[in-house]
């Protein structure tokens, strides 16, 4: 598998409309000519980048904005977000009516990124009495609300039912079909499947049909597994993530940064006006907490571990008996036309010395006991036009079983800024350093097991490290702190353990 088997292409371009935004008097009513022009030089500079430019019906949350919350993670990004409304022309002109939009605008300082730019739909508002937050603990004439808002990407018709059927099709063509239909973009990582059938959406919301012909996508049952979401810039992404997970080369991905915004404040050059702005730089995208990088906005500030490994397993187990009657096959007894058989999750082929594969504890076949069985009723295969295609029943669960084992385990990183070169379903490495000469750099590296790490350099924590695939950003700002912040969520499939050290290791390290 090569770097261009984990490219997501964009194959068509969205067509949304969205509402006109503007920034509302930049020189904050000088009339002085060259107040307006630095006002709004720096204004040009600056807006999108500290903070996220929010409006509703024209009015500018971002004056008055509390905390701001992004989320990349589901099928539909989100927002929320909280501001004290201390013009309170707000409640009585500009408040989101039914169907108004929340309109939110970012980019990254160095230009060389796409901004976001994306409408959104008030899902609700909330909140307090005003009087709540007076402080005489009396607000009769209204000067001191606060508004908690959650709203979500709006894509019109999204939600329409419709009853429509897409005739002798692949999954990858129906759903590029579908996402020109409501004016989505299309990216991928593939360029075909193996599940030729026609399609229907019986009275479905495009919602619900879009990610019913994703969870019943095949490729093959080697190397495929699929998922789908629609992402920053309203693209609808159908990825083969079996290919992002058994991936094991170098992407050799560029980043693209801005030397001295590494983390919130004021870009140099707006900071002082007569200052040049610096000049854009690159480097490899490689996560990582190395000494010496936190110029960059891609280093890693703060991490943790989490994991939802005995949860998957008990909701799902580890292997799924699958039953259906095939009423086409061509057989001699109607009972040869009973099937049943498992499916468990794709694992390397090649399981490389101190590998931990995500199937029960080291060195115990207790996993295999951890079975789950479904009746899936009668499989009416595609067949002179009708039916459905072969893998029908199987790719549902194909599909459930390996997405849920490769995100069992999920390392959070936190960097400084807002940074879109970092995207969901991208592989992108991760190299975790151990410098505090303590208990775990002794315990971490690549000594003989049983032999204490005792270099004082930086030592690669294997088991942290290593090429993984994002399943989700969050995009935050607090008004009591500086800049906004990034989380990314990352997961892999293979995890290894570090064979230096003398402290227990998941299992033997020496086979």
């Amino acid at each position: 598998m090569t770097k261009d088997d984990i490219q997501i292409l964009s194959i068509a371009k969205n067509n949304i409309k969205l509402d006109e935004m503007f920034a509302l008097d930049p020189a904050n009513g000088s009339s002085d000519p060259a107040v307006q022009k630095r006002v709004g030089q720096n204004l040009e500079k600056t807006l999108g980048t500290n903070a996220p430019y929010i409006t509703i019906n024209g009015y500018n949350i971002t004056r008055f904005l509390l905390n701001f919350n992004l989320n990349l993670d589901g099928f539909l990004p989100t927002v929320r977000f909280s501001f004290a409304a201390a013009d309170p022309v707000f409640i009585s002109v500009n408040y989101p009516k039914d169907g108004d939009l929340v309109s939110v605008y970012m980019r990254s300082p160095e230009d060389y990124y796409k901004p976001f730019r994306m409408d959104f739909l008030v899902l609700s508002v909330a909140g307090g009495l005003s009087s709540d937050y007076s402080p005489s603990g009396m607000d009769p004439e209204g000067r001191y609300f606060r508004f908690n808002i959650i709203a979500e990407c709006h894509i019109p018709g999204l939600y329409t039912q419709r009853i429509k059927s897409f005739s002798q099709k692949t999954s990858w063509d129906t759903l590029l079909e579908v996402s020109q239909e409501i004016n989505l973009g299309y990216s991928s990582n593939e360029s075909i499947t193996n599940d030729t059938m026609s399609w229907i959406s019986p009275n479905y919301s495009y919602y619900d049909f879009i990610q019913e012909v994703s969870l019943r996508a095949y490729k093959d049952d080697e190397t495929s597994f699929f998922d789908c979401w629609i992402d920053a810039y309203y693209n609808l992404n159908f990825i083969n993530l079996g290919k992002q997970f058994g991936f094991s080369g170098n992407p050799d991905e560029t980043a693209y940064f801005l030397p001295g915004y590494a983390e919130g404040g004021i870009k140099p050059d707006t900071a002082q006006p007569a200052t040049p702005s610096p000049t854009v730089q690159n480097s490899p995208l490689v996560l990582t907490n190395q000494v010496g990088l936190g110029v960059t906005p891609f280093f890693i500030r703060g991490y943790t571990l989490t994991s939802r490994a005995g949860n998957n397993a008990n909701g799902m187990g580890y292997i799924t008996t699958i039953g259906f009657y095939d009423d086409v096959a061509n057989v001699d007894t109607p009972d040869q036309k009973y099937i049943k058989y498992d499916i468990e999750s794709i694992t390397a082929e090649v399981v490389e010395e101190n590998a931990i594969l995500q199937k029960g504890r080291g060195r115990s076949n207790e996993y295999k006991e951890e079975k789950r069985k479904v009746w899936l009723g009668v499989l009416n295969r595609y067949e002179d036009g009708e039916g459905v295609h072969e893998n029908f029943l199987h790719a549902k669960y194909q599909n459930m079983i390996n997405m849920n084992d490769c995100t069992k385990m999920c390392l959070e990183v936190s960097i400084g800024s807002y940074f879109p070169g970092i995207f969901r379903g991208q592989v992108v490495p991760v190299t975790i350093f151990v410098n505090d000469g303590g208990n775990r750099q002794q315990n971490v590296g690549n000594q003989k097991n049983g032999e204490s790490n005792t270099t004082m350099n930086s030592t690669i924590d294997n088991f942290l490290s290593g090429n993984y695939v994002v399943t989700g950003i969050d995009v935050n700002f607090s008004a009591t702190s500086a800049g906004m912040k990034q989380t990314i969520r990352l997961s892999k499939r293979t995890w290894y353990a570090n064979s230096s050290g003398s402290l227990p290791k998941a299992f033997p390290v020496s086979l």
